[in-house]
């Protein structure tokens, strides 16, 4: 008689991880595009960018579930949130009575005539509540694609982790940092020493605004900063608290990876206060 031993299935390989990590990577193409295509202000930057977005939020949405991604049904709360602002966005360029839009908002006429040529030289019978409806309707679309790109991210994170996504962050973080850095000295009003801004503003670096500059990094520095901390975290783990083990640690390869992420988050730090801006470091006096 013949025994015939049973053998498990081996569990099927999906391309999953795969694709989230192809994906991932085409998120740290667009912070690269958006940021040093001068900070993604003309439509030539920012359309590729919304699209690169929504492609994301695409393939993050629409993977089969597997182990140790985030559900969909989990991010129904920011997905319910997200659509609340664009409905609510949206009512802003539906057209309105003359009437009726000077009871929602009495100043709206003598704002339009002053800023609309059109609207002064003849009142139209209706207008949306938004002063620029045509751009409005940009900006809704491209909240949108960036809504996709958080709910897409959110399970594409899950799934291959967010420690390389934020090394590589910090790493166009301190590139951004150098540049801006590198060309104060040289400052001529001009983006990389050629380029005029179209409607003028404050260069620094790559962006044609320093605000915009110092939001970048009010968003990019928390980031390696909470990378440094995940990483002397982990490293510290198995030396033991003695000043002799944590010198001897300082010769190790995941020390000089610290420091380097140390050194980096300085850079960025600097970078922020040297723009001199409201919303990112200290205001001239």
């Amino acid at each position: 008689m013949t025994v015939v031993k049973y053998r498990p299935a081996a569990p099927r390989r999906t391309l999953t991880p795969a694709i989230a990590a192809a994906a991932l990577a085409l998120v740290v193409a667009g912070v690269v595009w958006g940021a040093f295509a001068f900070g993604a202000v003309y439509p030539w930057a920012y359309w590729p960018l919304a699209a690169c977005a929504l492609a994301v939020g695409v393939v993050g949405v629409s993977l089969p579930r597997c182990a140790g991604a985030a559900s969909l049904t989990g991010l129904r709360l920011i997905g319910g949130a997200f659509v609340v602002f664009l409905i609510a966005a949206a009512v802003q360029i539906v057209p309105l009575p003359l009437a009726q839009l000077a009871k929602l908002s009495p100043e709206a006429s003598r704002a339009l005539s002053r800023l609309d040529l059109g609207f002064a030289g003849g009142a139209p019978d209706r207008h949306a509540l938004s002063i620029a409806p045509a751009r409005t309707w940009t900006a809704l679309a491209l909240f949108a694609s960036f809504a996709f790109l958080v709910v897409g991210s959110a399970r594409l994170l899950s799934i291959r982790g967010a420690r390389r996504t934020a090394e590589a962050i910090a790493i166009v973080g301190v590139s951004l940092a150098f540049a801006a850095i590198a060309q104060m000295p040289f400052a001529t009003g001009k983006v990389y020493g050629v380029w005029t801004p179209i409607d003028g503003g404050t260069p620094y670096g790559p962006f044609v605004n320093r605000n915009h500059f110092a939001g970048w990094m009010l968003m990019g520095l928390p980031l390696t900063f909470g990378l440094l901390c995940a990483m002397l975290s982990r490293a510290m783990r198995g030396v033991r608290p003695y000043w002799r083990d944590r010198l001897m640690w300082l010769s190790t390869p995941d020390a000089s990876l610290i420091l380097l992420t140390g050194a980096a988050t300085i850079v960025m730090a600097i970078s922020l206060v040297l723009t001199l801006s409201l919303s990112g470091g200290p205001a001239p006096t």
